[in-house]
C-alpha cells in the first residue's frame, strides 16, 4: 500500500490542525480539560526502574491534598532505545474545586523538588517547576545569561522569567 496526501486529518482540516501546532486552540477546548475541566500534571525523564515510584510519591503527596489516589493518571513513554522514560503523571480536576486547584498549585515546587531528590530530571522545566530545576542547575543558568546577554543586550525579551530575573545583569 502506498500513503497519500490527504487534505484533513480525522475530520480536522488544515486550519484546525495548523491552530493546534501554533497554540491558538482556545484553552477549554485542549483535550486535557474536556473529561472534568481542568487538570494538574507534572512530567519529567527518568529511567523506567524509577517510574513505580515517582508515581508513588505523587499520588501520595496528592492524596495527602484531597486527591483520589485512583483519579491519578500515569504516561509512561521509554525512549532513547528504552535508556530512559519520559514520565507523565495528571489528575483531571472539576474547575469549581477552587481549593484543591489552589492546594496544588502551592504545592507543585515542593512536589517537584521532592521528585528531582528521587531522580527526576525535569528537561523542560516550567511553571512551577522552573525555579526548583534551575536552583540545581546554577551552570545552566549562568550559560543562559551568557547567552541571553548576546542575542538581547538590550535586555527586551522574556524580562523577569526565572532564568533571566530582572535583578540579574546579563553577562
Amino acid at each position: 500500500a502506498r500513503l497519500t496526501l490527504e487534505d484533513g486529518l480525522g475530520g480536522l482540516s488544515e486550519k484546525d490542525g495548523l491552530d493546534v501546532l501554533d497554540g491558538t486552540v482556545p484553552e477549554k477546548d485542549y483535550w486535557k480539560r474536556l473529561g472534568r475541566g481542568d487538570f494538574r500534571e507534572v512530567f519529567f525523564l527518568s529511567t523506567l526502574d524509577r517510574a513505580e515510584s515517582f508515581i508513588g510519591i505523587t499520588r501520595q503527596r496528592w492524596a495527602a491534598l484531597g486527591v483520589n489516589e485512583d483519579e491519578v493518571a500515569a504516561y509512561v513513554q521509554p525512549i532513547n532505545q528504552g535508556r530512559t522514560c519520559h514520565i507523565e503523571i495528571s489528575v483531571f480536576l472539576d474547575p469549581g474545586d477552587k481549593a484543591l486547584l489552589a492546594a496544588l498549585d502551592k504545592d507543585m515546587p515542593a512536589l517537584g523538588r521532592e521528585l528531582m531528590d528521587a531522580g527526576a530530571f525535569f528537561s523542560r522545566p516550567y511553571g512551577p517547576f522552573n525555579i526548583p530545576a534551575y536552583e540545581r542547575c546554577p551552570d545552566v543558568v549562568d550559560a543562559a545569561h551568557v547567552v541571553k546577554g548576546i542575542l538581547d543586550p538590550a535586555h527586551i525579551l522574556n524580562p523577569g522569567r526565572v532564568c533571566f530575573a530582572a535583578d540579574r545583569p546579563h553577562a
